[in-house]
């Protein structure tokens, strides 16, 4: 995580399963996110991730 004063941006890898379409899926993807403090807390404002 790297906090640049009022926005922070995040990067890792998430693992996760999934059920779609009467099937399970396992999934890796690498994201990043961007949080902006606004009031006080912190808020998430862009996602993206790729399927690894």
């Amino acid at each position: 995580m790297r906090v640049l004063g009022e926005t922070a941006v995040v990067n890792g890898l998430a693992s996760m399963r999934v059920w779609s379409n009467g099937q399970t899926n396992d999934l890796r993807l690498r994201y990043t996110d961007v949080y902006a403090k606004r009031n006080g807390r912190w808020q998430l404002i862009a996602w993206q991730s790729t399927r690894l």
